[in-house]
């Protein structure tokens, strides 16, 4: 249901390729205890090559989070060091949703949030830079370019602030990097 908005394949499905199906697999297919068990994984590390499609399968991930999770009060975040960054993902998140008509109506954008009412869902970017990472309860983060942070306060404060939640996922996703001493 969600559509590519750019480029050769924009109006077209997003279909995921056979490598990132097995990711979606692997994360989302185990479960604990029994079928209907809480996930597995909790916090994902996926380091792909440079454009391979890794922000926007997580665009569509973070759909996934906000409205088909099954959680009332579902928090999105996308997180970066600089907020241009966090709003890649936020901003291909925000195109799925304009670009369906069925969810377009349903949930409301503005320029730094997306919000649905009926359930107090809502998604934000973040960043270091922006100050505002206090007080959330985050059910699904996305860290993006993670070899860009210097240290790991931000992946520490999403990962902490998730306690209440019973099933919350951190991703954390990133090219290779030249920097051995990031995070």
């Amino acid at each position: 249901n969600l559509k590519h908005y750019k480029g050769e394949y924009a109006g077209k499905p997003l279909i995921l390729e056979p490598w990132q199906q097995a990711i979606m697999w692997v994360v989302y297919g185990w479960r604990l205890n029994h079928a209907n068990g809480p996930r597995r994984f909790t916090h994902v590390y996926l380091e792909i090559p440079k454009k391979n499609g890794k922000t926007t399968m997580l665009g569509g991930i973070g759909t996934l989070h906000f409205a088909f999770d099954g959680e009332s009060g579902a928090e999105v975040y996308t997180a970066a060091t600089k907020r241009d960054q966090a709003k890649l993902c936020f901003n291909d998140i925000k195109a799925f949703i304009e670009n369906n008509p069925s969810l377009k109506k349903e949930f409301g954008i503005h320029t730094n949030t997306i919000f649905w009412e009926k359930t107090n869902s809502k998604i934000v970017p973040l960043s270091k830079e922006s100050n505002t990472a206090d007080g959330f309860n985050p059910s699904c983060a996305i860290v993006d370019e993670l070899h860009r942070h210097t240290d790991s306060s931000m992946v520490n404060l999403l990962s902490n602030s998730m306690g209440t939640r019973l099933q919350p996922i951190i991703w954390e996703i990133t090219t290779a990097g030249s920097n051995e001493q990031s995070v």
